[in-house]
């Protein structure tokens, strides 16, 4: 689900006589002029794919300016697995102390726009000095962003982790600050984990994220509204604890892994009967 798989996948399929579903999973930054190219190509064959399975509403949108057919675009919504989710909430005992933890699970490049993250804790720290901020992944841009960061001991650049579950339970806040997403997983796993989210409001998140009901949302780059947000959720339990039930039943009822797979179900079977059709 990105170029480089796009496009040798679709030829290896062609050269093989084989079925070739693509599942676009989102462009990175547009304003670099190498990705454009690629990401020129990769919207290019989407048509010649024999199933397309975006995963926003945005995306399927991008199918159909991209020339593919109607009946071979099948929107199939995330989901997230939620018995991993909750064997960690089960098994791990939250933190008890005076510290409160901001967080982001992810990885760390360009589309992801980590330095608003890191300007929104700076902000917020001011009034909360038990404030830290946890970055967990990795990326191209982390050398950047921790020199960005300086030397403030608050705020830790955790690398890629297996355990991540484990420190998303620690959690007191997520934030994300994506200027692109399908619907992200990461953000699924925060709600399912009981951890309250902020984010901006940009496609994909706005079909996980309802405003004051499963999280808090500040227009794309307006810094001061998603601080004004992160303070209401860290210092006011009713409208965190109100988000935290919303979000976590949101997730169970409409963006679970079961969910997910029996539409993929749906559409393999669907592709080989047109394959033994043809």
């Amino acid at each position: 689900h990105n170029y480089k798989s796009d496009f040798l996948g679709l030829i290896a399929a062609k050269i093989a006589g084989i079925r070739c579903i693509i599942t676009p999973h989102g462009y990175d930054d547009p304003n670099l002029t190498k990705l454009k190219f690629y990401n020129w190509i990769d919207k290019k064959i989407l048509k010649y794919a024999d199933a397309l399975a975006p995963l926003s509403p945005q995306l399927k949108e991008d199918c159909v300016n991209s020339g593919a057919k109607q009946d071979r675009i099948r929107y199939i919504q995330n989901g997230v697995d939620l018995s991993e989710v909750e064997a960690v909430k089960n098994t791990v005992v939250k933190r008890s102390g005076d510290t409160l933890i901001m967080g982001y699970i992810g990885q760390l490049i360009s589309r992801k726009n980590i330095r608003d993250i890191i300007d929104v804790f700076n902000r917020l720290s001011e009034s909360l000095p038990r404030l830290e901020l946890h970055i967990v992944g990795d990326g191209d841009e982390r050398a950047d962003l921790e020199s960005y960061a300086g030397d403030n001991e608050r705020i830790k650049f955790l690398g890629f982790r297996k355990d991540r579950l484990d420190l998303l339970r620690q959690f007191d806040l997520f934030i994300m600050t994506s200027k692109l997403e399908g619907i992200p997983r990461c953000l699924m796993e925060a709600a399912a984990m009981e951890v309250p989210i902020v984010a901006y409001n940009i496609p994909g998140v706005d079909k996980l994220i309802t405003h004051g009901e499963t999280g808090l949302l500040s227009t794309y780059k307006d810094i001061a509204s998603l601080v004004e947000q992160a303070g209401n959720l860290l210092s006011d339990s009713e409208v965190r604890n109100r988000i935290i039930e919303n979000g976590r039943n949101n997730v169970a009822n409409n963006f679970s892994a079961a969910r997910m797979s029996r539409e993929y179900h749906d559409l393999y079977t669907l592709v080989l009967k047109q394959e033994q059709k043809s």
